[in-house]
């Protein structure tokens, strides 16, 4: 399966993200809160109330909605084509309200006309009375958009009297790194280590020569480990060349004409075996049109550690819905070379 990871987690982009200005007072309440445009909403502070059996996420106050609203443009914080966005924030029930008003937090982006990036709906099933409960909302910005900023909102979906409650809004932007290739970290087949420490074959790879998977030891590597998981491929070439390729799984991920890739990955050389020099090719599945190439000799790694690389091209625009392969070839005739971790970002 595909999932992704983003490069940058959240950071306090949103301003008066935790509802302290103004400062109310134990007890009290404003109909106003700084930064941000409100519609039947402001700030809260549930001290000595009983209105929550724990503190509030973070710092005193909160935001209070009551059939309202609350939004802010997002300043300081770009998006770009292809970029994950994560919004992060904590939705409370008041023991002192006699109901739940439910809340719909959204997300938009300006690079496509205030675009709904998407938007998630907090009824009383999702939360618990006395307490905050964190959500969190992720999207992709489609490659097609514009770069552009965010605008986030808050809002009742009741326009009634019962108060509903926020704190502790976070936003972050950045490149996604899609695992779009099975077996991108060499897990499979599983080495029986109570027998050996490698085994031929790579699972889901086409290969050729000697090809295999292998599992570090402090023999190997200064730390001993892989830097995803257990397990490592390696490419040993013996008097001739190894190659290994596999291809993304075109119905998770199609190129698109234009668009550029980059391919991440964690290339090793052991302390016991001399290096084999690498060639890396991205290519479009059906006709091997190289979209990108990178040679890695032994003087662009580090012995006993693995190093990470990236090669990067452009789409052309013929290639729009291939497959996008990956290809591994060593250089030379003698030596090892291990491989890891291969994630792929994409950008406009």
């Amino acid at each position: 399966t595909t999932t992704t990871t983003t490069t940058k987690f959240m950071e306090r982009f949103v301003m008066n993200w935790s509802f302290e200005d103004p400062v109310v007072g134990r007890g009290n309440m404003s109909d106003s809160l700084t930064s941000w445009t409100t519609v039947r909403a402001g700030a809260f502070d549930p001290t000595g109330t009983g209105a929550f059996l724990t503190a509030v996420p973070h710092g005193s106050q909160v935001a209070y909605l009551v059939g309202g609203r609350l939004e802010q443009f997002i300043s300081g914080l770009t998006g770009r084509p292809g970029d994950q966005v994560v919004l992060s924030f904590h939705i409370g029930q008041s023991l002192l309200e006699p109901s739940f008003n439910a809340v719909r937090a959204a997300l938009y982006f300006t690079g496509t006309s205030n675009f709904l990036l998407a938007s998630k709906d907090i009824t009383a099933s999702d939360v618990i009375p006395g307490r905050f409960v964190k959500f969190t909302l992720d999207a992709v910005i489609p490659l097609t958009a514009q770069s552009g900023e965010f605008v986030v909102v808050f809002s009742s979906l009741e326009s009634t009297n019962v108060k509903s409650f926020v704190d502790d809004v976070a936003i972050s932007s950045g490149p996604i790194l899609l695992k779009p290739f099975e077996n991108w970290s060499f897990e499979s087949p599983k080495v029986n280590t109570t027998e050996s420490f490698f085994t031929i074959g790579v699972d889901s790879w086409s290969t050729s020569g000697i090809a295999g998977v292998l599992v570090p030891t402090s023999a190997e590597y200064t730390n001993g480990v892989s830097p995803d998981g257990d397990q490592s491929m390696f490419l040993s070439p013996s008097g001739g060349v190894s190659s290994a390729s596999t291809t993304s799984n075109s119905s998770l991920f199609s190129l698109l004409g234009g668009e550029i890739v980059t391919a991440t990955f964690e290339v090793g050389f052991r302390l016991d075996i001399t290096f084999a020099n690498l060639r890396v090719d991205l290519t479009a599945s059906t006709n091997s049109t190289l979209i990108a190439s990178k040679s890695i000799s032994v003087s662009d790694v580090v012995q006993g550690e693995f190093t990470t690389f990236q090669v990067s091209g452009s789409v052309p625009l013929s290639l729009a819905g291939e497959a996008l392969t990956i290809t591994f070839t060593t250089l030379t005739a003698r030596g090892q070379v291990n491989i890891d971790a291969i994630l792929v970002s994409r950008s406009a």
